[in-house]
């Protein structure tokens, strides 16, 4: 909870800055995910609009169940959109930072991303999307998908 909490607090900050600086309407929201394996990841995203059909989205997630359980992931992708009407279609790359707390080690990550995001009502968005993560560390590579959910809100 604590960490939920905190991820939220430095999306938030993130946002704020982004939305000073005359990015445009930036949102938040919450996201959740499972893989193929069973792992379960929850967290909190930001995006923010770098042009009318670019945008910057920051991610923080961690894992609730498992061996690995507080796996935490941050990351960055550079995502395209295509606004049609109350439906918009997305995908991107970026990359970030793995950090496994037991036997901790850190690894680099390389990320895809495709999805879309649904309007709801008024600010409020739902979206989907099958996020696909590489994670090199010094001794071993891994990578898979997760399917991911959320919810969010512009501002």
């Amino acid at each position: 909870m604590t960490r939920t909490i905190l991820l939220f607090m430095i999306l938030a900050v993130v946002v704020l800055f982004a939305s000073a600086m005359g990015a445009g309407m930036a949102s938040i929201g919450a996201i959740a995910g499972i893989d193929p394996t069973g792992v379960m990841m929850v967290g909190a995203i930001a995006d923010v609009p770098m042009n009318s059909f670019l945008d910057m989205r920051m991610q923080l997630s961690f894992s609730v169940n498992s061996d690995i359980n507080g796996l935490l992931l941050v990351g960055g992708a550079l995502v395209a959109r295509y606004p049609i009407s109350m439906f918009t279609p997305f995908f991107g790359v970026g990359g970030g930072v793995a950090v496994t707390p037991r036997g901790f080690s850190l690894g680099m990550t390389l990320d895809g991303i495709v999805g879309a995001h649904i309007a709801l009502v008024g600010p409020v968005g739902a979206f989907v999307d099958l996020h696909y993560i590489a994670r090199f560390t010094a001794t071993t590579i891994t990578a898979g998908p997760l399917y991911e959910a959320g919810i969010s809100i512009s501002l």
